[in-house]
C-alpha cells in the first residue's frame, strides 16, 4: 500500500534558513509564514524537478525552483489558483546529497 506524510509548520525558516529565498522579486518581502502550505513528498530528487518543470509547463506560479537543502532533501514550492505555497520534496539523488 502507499504511505501518506502529512506535515505541518506555520515557521519553516526553523528547519531550512534558506526557505525564504525565492526565485519571484515580489515575494522576498513576504513573512516566513503563508495561509496554508501542503507538502508532496515525491521521494526523488529527479521527480521534483520534473514535477515543478511539468506544472511551470501548466502555468502555475513558480515561487522556488528545485533546490538542495542542507539535511538531504531537494525542495521546489509553487503557488495554486488560491496562493496558497506547495511544497514538492524529495531526496537528494546520492551523488549530489555528498557534494
Amino acid at each position: 500500500m502507499g504511505e501518506l506524510t502529512f506535515f505541518l509548520d506555520s515557521r519553516p525558516s526553523r528547519w531550512d534558513p534558506k526557505f525564504m529565498v525565492t526565485n519571484e522579486p515580489q515575494n522576498v518581502a513576504q513573512s516566513d509564514s503563508y495561509p496554508t502550505i501542503l507538502e508532496f513528498y515525491l521521494k526523488q530528487q529527479s521527480v521534483v524537478e520534473a514535477k515543478y518543470k511539468e506544472l511551470m509547463a501548466f502555468n502555475y506560479q513558480g515561487y522556488r525552483a528545485p533546490y538542495a537543502t542542507s539535511f538531504g532533501m531537494c525542495f521546489a514550492m509553487i503557488k495554486d489558483p488560491d496562493g496558497n505555497v506547495i511544497l514538492l520534496s524529495g531526496d537528494l539523488d546520492p551523488k549530489q546529497a555528498t557534494q
